[in-house]
């Protein structure tokens, strides 16, 4: 199998190579595995007795890397199977998403988890200054002006 890795954005020409495939009965089917994924390709070519060519798909749901089994398939029900055969790499959109969204949390974590406080201190202060008053007025008793 060549090459071993690819971008999930897909286009990739994948290349089999073995021997007697003459012998597979068309049509055929090729598909990569990964867990409960499974990418069917769709463009497949038996170039030679020892070649078969692939155009891979996009793989847009695959976020992290993935190392991926290839089945082919021919009519007859008869199975190839390579084990790891092939590592989708994911493009920089996934970690570029997460990476904003964490910047954001953050600045706005700094800019109003500062504010929050600052109002609820002056609240609090505002309420002891009033209440502060109150006594002092109730223990000094009533004024009387001469």
């Amino acid at each position: 199998v060549e090459p071993r890795q690819g971008s999930t954005a897909g286009g990739i020409e994948l290349t089999l190579t073995g021997y007697n495939l003459q012998l597979l009965r068309p049509p055929l089917t090729l598909a990569l595995g990964f867990g409960d994924v499974e990418i069917v390709v769709h463009e497949l070519s038996v170039v030679s007795n020892d070649l078969i060519t692939a155009m891979l798909p996009p793989a847009p749901s695959l976020t992290a890397r993935a190392r991926m089994d290839i089945f082919l398939t021919d009519s007859l029900g008869r199975t190839a199977h390579k084990f790891a055969a092939f590592t989708y790499l994911p493009g920089w959109l996934p970690y570029a998403t997460t990476a904003a969204l964490l910047a954001l949390f953050c600045v706005g974590a700094l800019l109003l988890v500062p504010l929050y406080v600052g109002r609820g201190c002056r609240e609090e202060l505002g309420r002891g200054v009033v209440s502060l008053a109150r006594r002092r007025t109730e223990s000094e008793g009533p004024r009387v002006l001469v």
